[in-house]
């Protein structure tokens, strides 16, 4: 952001800015009231890819450091208790996000408030960075878009309830009511507008998520941590397995003079014991 002088009578003026602020100067709100329409009307936060919701990733990735969590939700606030510090509960469902934003900047302890959906996930790792350095005295919001989508990720300064309040009364509730007000500004942050909600992308999102999960799993296979696990037992247990039955079968056919159908079943099951033994242990 540039600072514009400016001129009054023989001085020269350079507009205020704020020093840099820290994580722990904001609480952070998660976002979770929505209906969830796009998808299938689940609660986004507890959709799981791989063991682990949503909100869990949100939290790991890009939710660390601040003063405080608060958690907005419209439901299943036995759940984001488990990963805020406060929650607080829709009374009224449907009131869109700007009733959200009310809420967190209402409860909300410190003078900003940073806010996250609970289905982000691809975020730029510094989106609080970014976003936090374009506030100024006079910019009391900065709401970040992607490839030309506006999302509800921001930084807020306090003040800005008031806006958001005025908007609420006049019976408007959707986010770009709130973009067109003065002293808010828009922040471009890679990946801001890749979230669980997006119906067309929904389905590729998990298979990425899943694809990543499974690479880094196989990576992790070969360290030395794995074969102090169950997993090289069953490899044995089915290599012995096969090994002994076709011992068991050749014996009885070379017992029986057809020497050459018990050298084939011996080396059959010592292939097929090999076989399903590997394929299990990369499986």
């Amino acid at each position: 952001m540039e600072n514009r002088r400016t001129s009054v009578g023989q001085f020269d003026m350079i507009p205020q800015s704020l020093p840099k602020l820290h994580r722990s100067e904001f609480t952070l709100g998660i976002l979770a009231g929505g209906s969830g329409i796009r998808a299938g009307q689940r609660d986004k936060g507890l959709m799981v890819a791989n063991g682990r919701t949503l909100l869990q990733r949100s939290l790991e990735a890009y939710g660390t450091g601040f003063n405080e969590v608060i958690a907005c939700c419209r439901d299943n606030a036995w759940f984001y208790s488990q990963f805020s510090n406060r929650v607080l509960c829709d009374v009224k469902s449907g009131q869109g996000p700007l009733q959200g934003l009310s809420a967190l900047l209402s409860a909300t302890e410190t003078t900003y408030l940073a806010v996250l959906p609970c289905d982000q996930y691809s975020l730029s790792p510094n989106w609080f960075e970014q976003l936090s350095s374009a506030l100024s005295p006079t910019v009391k919001g900065v709401f970040a878009v992607d490839e030309g989508r506006h999302t509800p990720c921001c930084v807020l300064h306090r003040d800005a309830q008031l806006q958001i309040n005025t908007l609420l009364q006049q019976g408007k509730r959707s986010l770009m009511a709130l973009l067109d007000c003065d002293g808010l500004e828009l922040m471009t942050v890679p990946g801001a507008g890749m979230d669980i909600d997006h119906t067309q992308t929904l389905q590729s999102n998990f298979q990425a998520l899943n694809r990543e999960s499974r690479l880094t799993h196989k990576k992790s296979r070969l360290t030395p941590a794995f074969f102090n696990s169950q997993r090289i037992y069953f490899f044995f247990a089915f290599f012995a397995g096969a090994f002994l039955a076709g011992a068991f079968l050749a014996t009885a056919f070379f017992l029986a003079g057809a020497f050459f159908a018990g050298a084939f079943l011996a080396t059959a099951f010592f292939f097929a014991g090999a076989f399903l033994a590997t394929a299990f242990f990369f499986a």
